[in-house]
């Protein structure tokens, strides 16, 4: 997963300026966000998203941090009696 965080204000080319555009850009230059925090905060569809970032990518306007994946998950279930007695 990548965080994206606007590193200078961009000229839009006329397909994204729009106030959602403008909102996503203004997202973007406070902290790093990840596209699913974006489409969270601004309900800007995930395809406009991508289609943005690319954007904002090529003109090398955007610092790009790879995130490490989530740990994976395990519950009590999962374990066997044994694994489940050295636990508690």
């Amino acid at each position: 997963m990548k965080s994206y965080k606007l590193t200078a204000w961009p000229e839009l080319p006329s397909s994204f300026r729009r106030v959602s555009y403008t909102r996503l850009l203004t997202e973007l230059s406070q902290r790093h966000v990840t596209a699913t925090q974006l489409h969270q905060s601004t309900g800007v569809s995930a395809s406009d998203i991508r289609a943005l970032l690319l954007q904002l990518e090529q003109d090398g306007l955007l610092d790009v941090r790879h995130l490490p994946d989530a740990p994976a998950r395990w519950s009590w279930r999962d374990l066997s009696l044994n694994q489940w007695l050295r636990r508690v």
